[in-house]
């Protein structure tokens, strides 16, 4: 995995390179002072994962947006001193993939850089429970028959931990198709992330089927997706605290 460091602390990217490069497939192939620094490197294209030093949290959140603006697909943990609930919910609603504190134990950030790469976030089992509870309350009040067939497709395909690149290959249509698609999923959800979206996405299809029209398109070697699939799976949520 290539990953960037970004981190205003010398002494931080040079440990954090040590610690990394010791783990076999991990590559530090960017180190940064700012998000300036890093948008300009040559190598930025080809970083997999960005860990984010949050020394200082709005300093942290601005180079993450930055990162992203520029890289909408950017994957991202940010390192905070201390880490709370409230802190993993605004970093997801900001785009991080999770929060990995600076204190933790080396084999966790491992961990969690190998979660986010696989398309899961990294949060705790409370900050899962307390977005969780908030998607609730809000999917009662959301009229689902809003969303198109092919925004539940999309939804599906986002549910299932796919990528803008690998849903517009699916579906046969451009990344900003999927994009506009997204957008009007998220307004219409009053969702913010991806995360929020596929949250709500089976919470709904385990209170009530999916609209019988509306079937999520599967790869040609795949069989449609059924019913009874579809109830089986799961949010693909990694917990810190459970140590993978």
């Amino acid at each position: 995995m290539n990953i960037g460091i970004v981190s205003p602390r010398v002494l931080l990217r040079k440990g954090l390179r040590a610690l990394l490069e010791s783990v076999k497939d991990f590559q530090v192939i960017l180190e940064a002072d700012d998000s300036r620094q890093a948008l300009g490197s040559a190598a930025l294209a080809r970083v997999e994962a960005f860990l984010v030093d949050a020394w200082d949290l709005v300093e942290g959140f601005e180079a993450s947006a930055e990162i992203l603006q520029r890289f909408p697909e950017a994957i991202i943990l940010l390192l905070p001193d201390r880490i709370d609930p409230e802190l993993e919910l605004r970093a997801l609603k900001a785009g991080c993939q999770g929060c990995v504190s600076r204190g933790c134990d080396p084999e966790l950030l491992e961990k969690a850089l190998r979660a986010v790469k696989r398309g899961e976030v990294w949060i705790s089992h409370q900050a899962s429970s307390q977005l969780l509870k908030k998607l609730v309350r809000r999917g009662r009040q959301e009229d689902v028959g809003d969303l198109t067939r092919r925004e539940w497709e999309i939804l599906a395909l986002v549910a299932a931990g796919k990528r803008n690149k690998e849903i517009a290959s699916r579906l046969c249509v451009s990344e900003n198709t999927v994009k506009t698609h997204l957008y009007a999923i998220y307004r219409k959800l009053h969702a913010s992330t991806r995360m929020e979206a596929a949250l709500f996405f089976f919470q709904h299809t385990n209170r009530q089927p999916v609209p019988s029209n509306v079937q999520p398109i599967a790869p040609p070697d795949e069989p449609p997706l059924t019913s009874e699939t579809k109830r089986k799976r799961q949010v693909r949520v990694a917990d810190p605290a459970a140590g993978g």
